[in-house]
């Protein structure tokens, strides 16, 4: 057998740093084809509540795509297209101000001077109406000062899940920061 075929010649370093390239070639070839997929980055988001149960879970890991157009409930039911076991397009968004990402359900379209719900305020804006579909109310009553989501505020849109694999991701944020690690099965804190 010659020495070239069996990589009996080649130290086991340059036999790692090989196998270490071509790993981070896949990698790269992945990490591309979700981003062009995609439109943004990071293209998918860990789920950190249960405001989305039972259609979507906290832990779950949700891939999202860039879209500059969003089905509302009202607009999905009249399709009769659904989107993760409801009426509506499932949006990530970020409000000015505050620092958090929501994963929430696009329920309503509201236009600026409308009412935002039965007996509510004029919107100050245009914008949706969201919602998470475990929650007794939409978020405009209780989460965002009585505002609507501006579509420049959506980050994209929900297009599949995998259950509990965005545990990893919140498990290493909550590592990183130092607090308690909840995996399942696992409980450990950084000090």
């Amino acid at each position: 057998m010659s020495e070239g075929s069996s990589g009996e010649g080649r130290s086991w370093h340059v036999l790692f740093l090989r196998d270490l390239a071509i790993a981070l070639a896949g990698l790269l070839v992945v990490v591309s084809v979700l981003y062009l997929y995609a439109g943004l980055w990071p293209p998918f988001v860990a789920v950190e509540s249960p405001s989305m149960e039972p259609n979507i879970g906290e832990g779950d890991l949700v891939f999202l795509k860039s879209t500059d157009n969003v089905l509302t409930g009202e607009e999905a039911a009249v399709l009769g297209e659904t989107s993760f076991g409801g009426y509506g397009d499932v949006i990530v968004f970020s409000v000015p101000g505050d620092d958090r990402s929501i994963l929430h359900r696009a329920v309503d379209w509201v236009d600026e001077g409308e009412p935002m719900w039965d007996g509510g305020p004029e919107a100050p804006h245009s914008g949706f109406i969201t919602m998470g579909d475990n929650n007794r109310e939409i978020d405009q009553k209780s989460l965002f000062e009585e505002q609507p989501i501006k579509p420049e505020w959506v980050d994209g849109k929900a297009v599949c899940s995998v259950p509990y694999l965005g545990m990893l991701t919140l498990g290493l944020e909550e590592f990183r920061e130092g607090s308690p690690v909840g995996l399942p099965g696992l409980q450990y804190q950084c000090i």
